[in-house]
This record gives structure tokens, sequence and C-alpha cells, in this order.
């Protein structure tokens, strides 16, 4: 596994994380936005411009802001159980990904438990579900599984070199033997001819 692999994933964490985050904030951007439809639809329905469209802008953010703190209640509840319910669809989503694509990811040990537990528990705890839970313990194990994957790959480069070296060794000296072999046949066939051949008899007187 690789960081780049990795940011893919990620990035479905961080829009889940940022949809969660909406949710839980509702009783803010549920007013704002409604500030900045009615301000560009009322503009571009009138086609109004300059002081007319600022006035019209000021109207409808005091009509919003004057609704939310109205709904405060009801729109903090409504986003609480929104996001708490993307918080867990989000969670198995991503997690039961993992599992049937990148099932490696969960080898870390007890600690790959208690992170996808924890990143679940805080994703379903109000206000505290805006931040990226989600986002962050996947990256988490992603991390130690990329940290235990290099580690066991340099471990097999160095055995792999070890072997190879071992093997260039065994090579070289099984060579010398051949090449010792050799010279003691040639040596032992040289001692055999000078053997063979009779010595030359002195010549008479």
């Amino acid at each position: 596994m690789t960081w780049p692999k990795a940011v893919r994933v990620l990035t479905v964490c961080l829009g889940i994380d940022l949809a969660r985050a909406f949710f839980t904030l509702l009783w803010f951007f549920g007013p704002a936005l409604g500030a900045a439809y009615c301000s560009a639809s009322v503009n571009d329905t009138l086609q109004t411009e300059g002081a007319i469209a600022g006035g019209i802008t000021t109207a409808c953010v005091s009509l919003a802001a004057a609704a939310g703190s109205a709904l405060s209640a009801p729109l903090m509840l409504l986003g609480s159980i929104l996001a708490m319910a993307v918080g867990l669809l989000g969670w198995l989503a991503v997690y039961t990904y993992l599992l049937m694509q990148n099932s490696r990811i969960f080898m870390v040990g007890g600690g790959s438990v208690l992170t996808m537990l924890s990143g679940l528990l805080l994703s379903e705890i109000p206000f505290l579900s805006a931040l990226p839970n989600l986002t962050v313990s996947t990256g988490r194990l992603y991390r130690a599984q990329i940290k235990r994957e290099r580690a066991a790959l340099h471990a097999w480069e160095m055995e792999h070199r070890q072997a190879l070296l071992q093997e260039k060794a065994d090579a070289i000296l099984e060579l010398r033997a051949m090449r010792q072999a050799q010279r003691d046949a040639e040596e032992r066939a040289l001692a055999a001819e000078q053997e063979e051949i009779p010595e030359a008899e002195p010549s008479p007187a």
C-alpha cells in the first residue's frame, strides 16, 4: 500500500466528514444558505442593482437570522440526527470497502479495532462529529499499514540480497572446486604419461 492509493479513500472520508460537519452546524449554515438563496433569487427575479440589491440582501439576511434564531433548537436537533446518520452510514461504507478491497489494513492487531471504534464513537457524539474523525482514524490505519509493509519489504529485500550473495559465493566455490579437480586430473594424467615413457639404455663403449 502507498499513500497515492490511500488518498482516494481518504478523499471520500473527507467528503463524509464535511457532510457531517455541515449537518452538525445546520443551525448556522441553514439560515446562511437561506439568506443567500433569498437574496440571489429575489435580485434575479426583480433584476435589481446597486442600493436596491443591497437593501434586498440586507432584508434577506435579517429575515434568515430571525428564522434561524426561532428555529435554532429544531435545526440543531435535525442537524444532529442527520450528522449521526451520515457518520454511521459513511463509517459502514468506508470500512466495508476496506474489508473487501484491502483487508491487510486490519492486520495491525487490536489497535486497528480500537481506531475504527474510536472513529465511529467520536462521529456519533454531538458537536464532536464536526471534527474529521473518519478521515483521521482511516489515515492512522493507512499509516500503520504502510509502515508495516515498508518494513516487511525492506526485510524481504535484505533477505533476498543475502540469498543472492550466498548463491554467488556458492557458485564461486563450486567453480574453484571444478577447476581444482580439473588441474588435479591433468597433473595425474601427466604423471601417468611420464611413468609410461621407458628410460633410455646406455650405449656400449
